[in-house]
Formats: structure tokens, sequence, C-alpha cells
């Protein structure tokens, strides 16, 4: 650059890489003033304002059961444009919740589709990342939670009367999954016919481990003959759960 009149100048530099990260200016030496002393300006740092990127996922499910898998996940690449957010093409996008770390490239519409997952024991999540390949471009990531329901059941069911009055009610429940409830909550119903009609009588708080599976025991009020089964509601970690039917005749 040349200096004017007044000794001012001006100039328009291009960055193309993260390495251009200084300038300053300098006069180095002049033919036509050779008793002129070099000099040079501060050196002021260059900081690159990266625009927004982000990525848009959608697993094809959140919610599955013990051992089942996410069949696929798509996701959109997109970057915050002057005119809204448009779609990045021809980028590559990777991920390392499939077992192997997987990658795809995005399509004319910033779209890709990654694979299943391996069967899940517990709750999960899928994450999409693009590192970047633009100056100007931020990266971008993006991770969705998977709930994996775990597995409940009820091994046993008995129900005897006690008395004239009252029924004695008990069994045992199993979660085969990968965790166990905190606390595990039975309610006891009565139907007087089997086929509807239940009624809630009695809740058991917490079954506890008895060595072979989760027992509880309660007694109700019942003089009449009649249906009685146990339920528990673990939704949404843990699977509902209805016991057998037991009948009991009335005294």
């Amino acid at each position: 650059m040349t200096t004017a009149a007044d000794g001012s100048f001006s100039a328009t530099l291009p960055v193309t890489d993260q390495y251009q990260n200084r300038i300053e200016a300098a006069f180095q030496s002049d033919p036509n003033h050779v008793f002129y002393n070099s000099s040079s300006s501060k050196s002021f740092p260059i900081t690159v304002k990266k625009t927004a990127t982000k990525i848009v996922e959608n697993p094809s499910e959140r919610k599955v059961p013990f051992k089942g898998t996410v069949n696929s996940t798509s996701a959109t690449l997109l970057w915050n444009s002057p005119t809204g957010w448009q779609p990045l093409a021809g980028k590559t996008m990777g991920s390392n919740s499939f077992g192997d770390f997987v990658q795809r490239t995005t399509d004319a519409g910033g779209n890709a589709l990654f694979p299943a997952t391996q069967p899940l024991w517990s709750n999960s999540s899928i994450g999409v990342g693009w590192h970047s390949d633009d100056l100007f471009l931020a990266d971008a990531q993006a991770s969705v939670d998977i709930m994996v329901v775990q597995p409940a059941a009820f091994r046993s069911l008995t129900a005897t009367r006690s008395d004239a009055a009252t029924v004695e009610v008990g069994g045992s429940m199993r979660f085969e999954g990968n965790s166990t409830p905190g606390t595990i909550p039975v309610n006891i119903q009565y139907s007087a016919t089997g086929k509807g009609g239940w009624t809630t009588v009695a809740t058991v708080p917490d079954a506890s481990w008895n060595g072979e599976g989760y027992a509880f025991s309660t007694t109700a009020p019942q003089a009449g003959a009649g249906y009685w089964r146990a339920t528990y509601t673990g939704a949404p970690q843990f699977e509902n759960a209805v016991s057998q039917v037991v009948y009991v005749a009335a005294p």
C-alpha cells in the first residue's frame, strides 16, 4: 500500500484461514527516503464471528422397550443465513451412538439418515455432530434422550380367606431388566365377577426383596365371594403389570 499525501492508507484484506489472527502495518524501507527509520503499528487481534448453525434431530422412537432399538434417526443441518435458516448440503455429520462411529453426508435439503441403534438396556441418548469445515460457520451438535422402559411382571399371587370377613392377599414381583424401582407400590383389587368392575381395596406401599422376588402381602375386608388380582403402575420408566386372577369363595 502507498500512503496518500496526508500519510493515510487503507486496504481490504481477505481472511481465509484460522491462522490469520493478527494484523499490523509496517514501514520497512523506502529508497526515496533512505534516512527514514522503519516502524510498525500496534498488532491487533482478529476474531472471526462465526455464524450459528444447528442440527434438528428426529429419532424414529423416543421410548423403546427393554433391549429395543431406535430403528433410524434423521438429522438436518442448517445455518443461520441473512434470510433465515437454510440447509447445508454436502456436509458430513457423525455420531458414536450406534456402536461404531457412523458418518453420513447431507443431501440438498441438509438431511441425513442414521441407522438403527444397538439394543438398548437403559436410558440412553443419540448424539449427532458436525465439525465445521467453513471458517465462518460454527460447529453444531444435537442430542435426543431415549427412554428404555424396563420390564415388570408378577411372579405369583395368592388369595385366601383368613376369616369370615377378611381375605389375605400376597405374592411377589420380578424386574428382569437393567434396574429396579426405588419403591414398588402394589394395588390389591377385587371384582365380584372377575370380568370387570375392579376396585382397589388395599395398597401395599412398597414390595420388598425376599431372596427370590419383591414380595407383598396385606389383608382386605370382604365377606362375599369374588375375584382378586394385584396391579402395579410403573409408567413411564417401568412397564405396568397385572397379576393372575384368584377366586376366593364366600365363608
